[in-house]
């Protein structure tokens, strides 16, 4: 098995070397928001290109998650049901999962399914917690909860053959997806998502929660960090209730997590500290997960 640093890891990233490249639809978008020129006129054709894409837009706008009143029949009804700011993460999110849904559920006795369903969870948890708990939302915590583990596809990318290693030692062994990462390939799955991130140029709030979503308190960028933390809490109750592709459920209490010990002080109830309270407050939101879940994948 050939051997390779961190730095060899990074630079197969930064090249791309057996990783897609950003989507078209995406990358425009980007490209608009960054000039500042985000609108319902330009977005509208950029979306159009990809008619996969529009529909899913559609169908977004139509589902449970917006509880619109009357069906939303055209697309531009769909930005204006969602949102510009929202759509852009939409678009983002849904383009890049479509650069990486494995063909098949299941590979290398991998089951997918299991690791999207755990995005979907994370999500839509991630936005409910954000309402409930009236976090400021600089960004979008539904993207960066569908988006914070993508940084393991890109490991299964890079080689499939110490992923399925890895994730032979954290069932095995108990190990924590973070150290059995960095135990075969040198980086986890965080520094992968990152510099993936970096070299597409998503937004700071994305690049962030994929980059540090299991040590919130190395987030340092300014209006993101109470979001990334909001992330690990998610990812760990989700991991805690729903099937997980690696992670194991969390060893320990709710309030040993940083994401809690950033979060805690902002909370009007902050004695909402277990796992089971905080999952009595999102399991209403679980049945949509499953419709979400076929949206995503395109299924």
């Amino acid at each position: 098995m050939s051997v390779f640093t961190p730095d060899d890891y990074r630079q197969r990233i930064q090249e791309l070397d057996g990783l897609p490249s950003l989507p078209s639809v995406a990358a425009e978008i980007l490209a608009l928001r960054r000039e500042d020129k985000l609108s319902i006129n330009q977005m509208l054709p950029t979306i159009e290109k990809d008619p996969p894409l529009a529909m899913k837009i559609l169908k977004m706008a139509n589902s449970a998650f917006y509880a619109r009143r009357y069906k939303v029949d055209n697309l531009k009804q769909a930005i204006v049901t969602i949102g510009l700011n929202d759509l852009t993460y939409l678009v983002l999110s849904f383009s890049i999962i479509k650069s990486f849904v494995i063909e098949g559920d299941e590979t290398y006795w991998i089951n997918w399914s299991d690791f999207w369903r755990h995005s979907v969870a994370s999500a839509h948890v991630a936005q409910y917690l954000a309402r409930n708990w009236r976090l400021p939302l600089h960004s979008n915590p539904y993207a960066m909860g569908l988006l914070h583990d993508v940084g393991k596809l890109v490991l299964f990318r890079l080689d499939q053959g110490r992923f399925m290693k890895t994730l032979s030692d954290i069932r095995e062994q108990k190990l924590s997806s973070i150290e059995a990462e960095r135990n075969h390939f040198g980086i986890t799955h965080q520094e992968a998502g990152l510099w993936l991130s970096e070299k597409w140029m998503m937004p700071e709030s994305i690049q962030q929660a994929m980059g540090f979503h299991h040590q919130p308190v190395a987030c340092t960028a300014e209006g993101v960090r109470d979001l990334v933390a909001l992330i690990q809490i998610t990812d760990a109750v989700c991991n805690e209730y729903q099937p997980n592709l690696v992670d194991l459920a969390l060893d320990g209490a709710m309030e040993d997590l940083q994401g809690w010990q950033i979060l805690q002080p902002e909370l009007e109830n902050p004695d909402q500290t277990s796992m089971e309270e905080v999952w009595g407050m999102v399991v209403g939101e679980l049945p949509q997960i499953d419709s979400v879940l076929a949206l995503v994948k395109g299924e």
